[in-house]
């Protein structure tokens, strides 16, 4: 009986870590889809820059007597513009719970671009391609564009509070992006203060797991987080500053006695170098 049932919680663990297996797979494919998406949308990007950038509208008018009656009817450049930012929100709204970091600051360069392609050549896309829902279409692009935002921001925090509990980050808690801004503050104000009271490899080994999220700030989502509205440029620098003088100061004096003691050893070898050769020479004059 005993090994009837030791036998069946084996079969039961085996399937449970295969169904993680695929489910893993699952989500790693989705995320993998996602890039590929996202990929596409910044060269449509390009492409509506190329098509609208440079055309006049006047000397368009002129050409074809250019009227409302005459407008171009067909929607299909604003239609898929609508359409990208409807499907971007409710990516986000779905997905929360299967993206991390590092996809959010994908799609926060992917909406900045966007953004601003939008914001340059929305008007000239909406005016040659007029059509009966032509407003309603770019009154919704600019209303998604907003939720578009504010979803990128939230999911962005909140893909930040599980990283940081992945890594072992013990902030105070955090919910928007001013919070998140106040926990940095609040959790390197309290590491430099452990650090001038007693440093100790404990807190040197928080110093480098944070670096290891820092230098990622540093290198690749300085410009995305701003870009999502969870921290300027000049937050970050102020940050970045208070990172920097927790460097100085949290090596243990541990650490600091074996880099005094080989620097003395070098100091010691030179200088017996330096009599060798003295002694050698003075001998060699006798």
């Amino acid at each position: 009986q005993l090994d009837q049932q030791t036998d069946s919680l084996k079969t039961a663990i085996r399937k449970s870590t295969e169904n993680e297996k695929e489910l893993s797979n699952m989500v790693r494919e989705y995320r993998q889809n996602l890039e590929k998406r996202d990929e596409l949308i910044l060269t449509f990007i390009d492409s509506m820059v190329v098509t609208y950038q440079n055309m006049d509208l006047d000397a368009l008018q002129e050409i074809e007597d250019y009227d409302k009656a005459s407008r171009i009817k067909t929607n299909d450049a604003l239609k898929l513009i609508h359409d990208i930012s409807e499907e971007n929100i409710q990516i986000l709204k779905r997905n929360a719970s299967k993206l991390q970091v590092d996809d959010y600051m994908r799609m926060a360069e992917v909406n900045h671009q966007f953004q601003a392609m939008w914001n340059r050549l929305g008007d000239k896309i909406h005016e040659v391609y007029e059509g009966n829902n032509a407003d309603m279409l770019a009154e919704n692009i600019n209303g998604n564009l907003t939720e578009w935002n504010n979803l990128l921001q939230t999911n962005t925090v909140d893909a930040m509070k599980n990283y940081f509990a992945q890594q072992g980050i013990e902030t105070n808690a955090f919910e928007s992006a001013d919070e998140f801004n106040t926990a940095l503050h609040s959790y390197l104000d309290r590491k430099i203060k452990e650090s001038r009271d007693n440093r100790s490899e404990e807190n040197y080994s928080d110093l480098q797991q944070f670096k290891e999220f820092w230098n990622r700030v540093e290198v690749q989502w300085t410009s995305n987080l701003a870009q999502a509205n969870v921290l300027s440029q000049e937050q970050t620098s102020k940050l970045n500053q208070k990172v920097d003088e927790w460097t100085q100061i949290a090596q243990p004096r541990s650490n600091n006695i074996l880099v005094y003691l080989l620097g003395g050893s070098v100091l010691l070898a030179v200088a017996l170098g330096v009599m060798l050769i003295r002694e050698k020479k003075t001998n060699g004059s006798a």
